[in-house]
């Protein structure tokens, strides 16, 4: 990483640290069901029909102290995409998601898909 980050700056070229954690987004609503969407880094996150989540079901997501979700990325989806994470969920299953922009391309119920959804 040290080389490469030196070859860049020799090159001119401008290299952006982002944080690639996988958190909150924002919160909406109170009571029984707020809602929430979530994000890996700058990329907001989407459920997607596609990889057999039901994506109108209410989930509780496991958040770590810092306002993280626990998440680890996905090495196969059943579509191509370019962000694919597991979620860990309370109840010890996971909730598997894809970046926004890769989800519903079917436009179908096939691929229903939510970037924002309940949590419990």
């Amino acid at each position: 990483t040290k080389r490469l980050r030196e070859d860049l700056a020799a090159a001119s070229i401008e290299v952006l640290d982002l944080p690639l954690k996988t958190g909150l987004v924002a919160k909406v609503g109170t009571g029984e069901a707020p809602f929430i969407a979530l994000r890996r880094g700058p990329i907001v996150l989407a459920r997607d029909a596609r990889t057999g989540d039901f994506v109108d079901r209410a989930v509780s997501p496991v958040f770590n102290e810092d306002g993280s979700v626990r998440a680890v990325s996905r090495a196969e989806t059943p579509f191509k995409c370019v962000v694919a994470q597991d979620i860990a969920l309370t109840d010890g299953s996971v909730l598997p998601m894809v970046d926004y922009a890769s989800a519903g391309k079917t436009w179908t119920d096939e691929s229903r898909m939510a970037a924002w959804f309940a949590v419990k």
